[in-house]
């Protein structure tokens, strides 16, 4: 794979207004393949500080890659990240979960 999955990752954690990103390490569950299409799921760890705030934090959530190969190299043509979230009503992201 290529440097993606990090860019984006980059990205969302700008988008979502943090100064910093420590560190995402990926940890695939299942690779899917079929011809020159594959699917990689997993969960992401990321460690970062958001703005204004003076420790990082780290969370996990769910990540997704679909992936066509093009020229003997596999490219990645949709990702897809969510974080679970608590069903007791308040629907707050549950970024307190670790997996296990």
């Amino acid at each position: 794979m290529n440097r993606a999955p990090a860019a984006a990752t980059r990205a969302f954690a700008r988008l979502m207004g943090w100064a910093t990103v420590d560190s995402a390490t990926r940890s695939p569950r299942a690779v899917l393949t079929d011809g020159d299409l594959a699917v990689v799921h997993g969960l992401t760890r990321l460690t970062a500080r958001p703005v204004g705030e003076p420790e990082p934090l780290t969370l996990w959530f769910r990540s997704t890659y679909a992936l066509r190969r093009v020229d003997d190299a596999w490219r990645i043509v949709h990702q897809h990240q969510s974080v679970p979230f608590h069903m007791d009503g308040s629907f707050r992201a549950a970024i307190e979960l670790g997996p296990g």
